[in-house]
């Protein structure tokens, strides 16, 4: 903490994360491009992060600072380091979340998963839920989150149309 040049306010409580901004802005651009502009992060040092919970913030910093992260068996703090990993421009924490994710899906999560990877551009996290959702139809839509998909309608037309192909396909 004493060589620190940054600090971090994560969460509602506003926790005080100290990190280095070399290292930051050597693995992330969105940090590079923070730290090399006149913004008030840059001119503060402090970076506000009410909307992050201190306990997905240190993975987040953990990967960037190693490379590596705890996820096996992680599903919730996979799908929460998600949005962070696209934020930050991280592909590869990006991939190992998604990789997480794969090893969990489930009749429960599926269309969670789904939205999710549709959300932040997973493309063959949507084919393997889009392909598993086909395949176990009839016992998804009996699932409360099914009903979320009409929030999304372009989706839900996704999955009827995948659900109709494969039905074609085996006649």
């Amino acid at each position: 903490p004493e060589l620190a040049d940054v600090t971090f306010r994560v969460g509602a409580s506003r926790v005080a994360v100290p990190a280095h901004k070399l290292i930051l802005c050597a693995r992330s651009e969105t940090f590079r491009l923070m730290f090399r502009n006149p913004m008030r992060e840059s001119l503060e040092s402090v970076v506000e992060l009410p909307e992050v919970e201190p306990t997905v913030f240190a993975p987040l910093l953990e990967f960037m600072y190693t490379d590596h992260v705890q996820l096996r068996g992680q599903f919730e703090l996979a799908a929460q380091l998600i949005p962070l990993a696209e934020q930050y421009a991280l592909p590869r924490l990006k991939a190992l979340c998604i990789d997480t994710l794969r090893t969990a899906l489930s009749v429960p999560n599926v269309v969670f998963l789904l939205m999710l990877a549709d959300l932040y551009h997973s493309d063959g996290l949507k084919r393997l839920c889009l392909d598993f959702m086909v395949a176990h139809l009839p016992v998804v839509r009996q699932q409360p989150s099914f009903a979320e998909l009409k929030h999304n309608p372009e989706l839900l037309f996704e999955v009827m149309q995948r659900f109709g192909v494969a039905a074609r396909t085996r006649s």
